[in-house]
Formats: structure tokens, sequence, C-alpha cells
């Protein structure tokens, strides 16, 4: 689950580089719109709380809460309101080379689906869950190393993307050697498997 966030917020961080002003806007109608969302949530469980929410944010207008929603819906549901496909072509000019940018696309293409297949109990999550036992089958524990080992590949790619954007955005020096470096060894450590002599 936090894979699949780490994932979308890899791409939202980048597009905020490369479309400031229509990311204020969003992220600006996004936060007037949840603000009173969860104010009127809370007025229908008074038993939860003592007090119903209250919200600094100016109320949307009808005309402007209706363009608001269907700018979420044609985005996706992202509050960008922008498709993830339509994101990343926005941003993979950021990745300097044809492998990083390979490497963009495959996490959001298929560790992304893959991700969002898994967590749900559809089909895909159902056959991640079981495997060939004997003559039979048999369930995976969600806690075995092949879980463990693909959740901690994508979070150490999705962070090292992150680590690598604050670089750029603050100018600060260490690039080249945290990529050569820290994140093919943090790959090498947290992800080998576990039947593997160290």
């Amino acid at each position: 689950m936090l894979d699949r966030s780490l994932i979308e917020d890899v791409i939202d961080a980048h597009w905020i580089t490369v479309e400031s002003d229509l990311a204020k806007k969003r992220m600006g109608d996004y936060s007037r719109w949840y603000a009173h969302d969860r104010v009127k949530a809370s007025q229908l469980h008074p038993s939860y709380f003592e007090e119903a929410l209250e919200t600094s944010w100016e109320p949307m207008t009808q005309e402007e809460t209706k363009a608001f929603l269907g700018t979420m819906r044609q985005g996706g549901g992202s509050w960008t309101g922008v498709k993830t496909g339509k994101r990343i072509e926005a941003i993979e000019h950021l990745w300097t080379n044809e492998a990083s940018r390979a490497e963009c696309r495959f996490f959001a293409d298929w560790v992304q689906a893959q991700n969002t297949g898994v967590l749900h109990s559809g089909p895909v999550g159902l056959a991640a869950m079981t495997e060939r036992h004997g003559e039979g089958w048999r369930m995976r524990s969600r806690d075995e190393g092949f879980f463990v080992r693909q959740a901690l590949h994508a979070a150490i790619w999705g962070y090292s993307q992150i680590i690598t954007l604050l670089i750029d955005e603050l100018k600060l020096p260490g690039k080249d050697r945290f990529e050569a470096e820290v994140y093919p060894s943090a790959q090498l450590v947290f992800v080998k498997d576990p039947d593997e002599s160290p």
C-alpha cells in the first residue's frame, strides 16, 4: 500500500516542478474541497465527534465544486487533474538518459499496476497469494520474503527518486555518488534473496 502511494508521490513531486503554477492552483482547490468534505462527514457522525469539525478554508460555490470534481474525474481521481500517463509525459525529460526514463516508465506501468492488483482481493491479488505445493496449492503468507523483497525494491527506487529530485531542486552536492554508490548498495543489501548467503 505504501509503495503504491510512494510511486504516485514520485510522479507528483516531479510534475510539481514542471507545472508549478497549475500545481499550486490544483492543490489549493483540492485543499478547499477536502476540508469542507471532512466537515460535512464529521456532521454525519456526531457520536464520533464531540463537536463538528470547522475549517478556515473558504467554501466552494456549487459551480466551483462541479468544475473541480469534473477536473478530478478527467485526471483519473488525482488531485492534479491530470492522468498518470500525461504526468509522466510531462516529467520524463527530467531523467537524463534513456535507461533511467525506461526505469521510471517501468515502475509507473508495471510495478504500480502490480501493487494495485496485489493490494486488492481480486483475481490478481488472489493469484499472487497462491502457489503450487506438491499435488495441490497453498496460500502464501504476506510476510514471506517474496513480498518483502518486491516491496523494498519499489520503496528504495521511490525514495531514491525523491532524494535525487531534492538534490536537483535545492542544488545540493553528491548526486553522482548517490546514484553510483548509495542507491545500488541499498538495492543489494535490502532486496537480496534471504536464502542467498550474505
